[in-house]
């Protein structure tokens, strides 16, 4: 029994796109230099009468954590024929927010950091990094990051500064609160 028109099994559409997209990759340059372009599909939802949404993670590799890819870099294709651009209007929106990514900053505290110079490069140091890795209240990316800070010294355990939190002024505050007291083990645990 053949099914009406309207009735059309959309899903596999979706997947025949998704299969070529597999196929075919990224029209990125470096990937036509040998670099192995990975796609993975996580979500797949269509809409009556012809709008597919595909959630997917494209990894280039190493080299390009950070690219953006643009619609202009992926090819459409339906029943093994490209699909022109203007037909398809495909469009790629960055979903922030949907994401949570968890770092722990560790720092040495033990006596040879405390008891000489170094404690205040350290500060620094962790200062700067916490300044440029957590958004800023209001920005786009703001809410996708969390971070905590942990120290050591010469005990068993770590231990914790400041909890999970996305204040970045928090974080900080953390960093300013430690003075050579902050520890009495004057040895390391590396």
């Amino acid at each position: 029994m053949m099914l009406p028109k309207k009735y059309f099994p959309f899903h596999l559409i979706i997947f025949s796109v998704f299969f070529m997209m597999i196929l075919t990759g990224c029209n990125n340059t470096e990937s036509s230099r040998g670099e192995e372009v990975e796609i993975s599909l996580i979500e797949a939802t269509t809409e009556v009468p012809s709008k597919i949404r595909l959630f997917f993670k494209v990894d280039l590799g190493e080299d390009h954590q950070f690219t953006t890819l643009e619609p202009s870099d992926f090819e459409i294709y339906e029943d093994d024929s490209q699909i022109s651009r203007l037909e398809s209007q495909a469009d790629i929106k960055r979903e922030s927010g949907d994401f949570l990514y968890s770092s722990i900053l560790m720092l040495d505290l033990s006596g040879s950091i405390l008891n000489n110079a170094d404690l205040p490069k350290l500060k620094e140091a962790a200062t700067t990094f916490i300044d440029r890795t957590m958004p800023e209240k209001g920005a786009s990316l703001y809410g996708t990051q969390e971070m905590a800070v942990y120290w050591f010294d010469g005990e068993k355990n770590v231990h914790p500064l400041v909890s999970y939190t996305h204040e970045g002024d928090s974080l900080i505050n953390g960093i300013e609160s430690i003075n050579e007291d902050i520890s009495d083990d004057v040895s390391t645990n590396l």
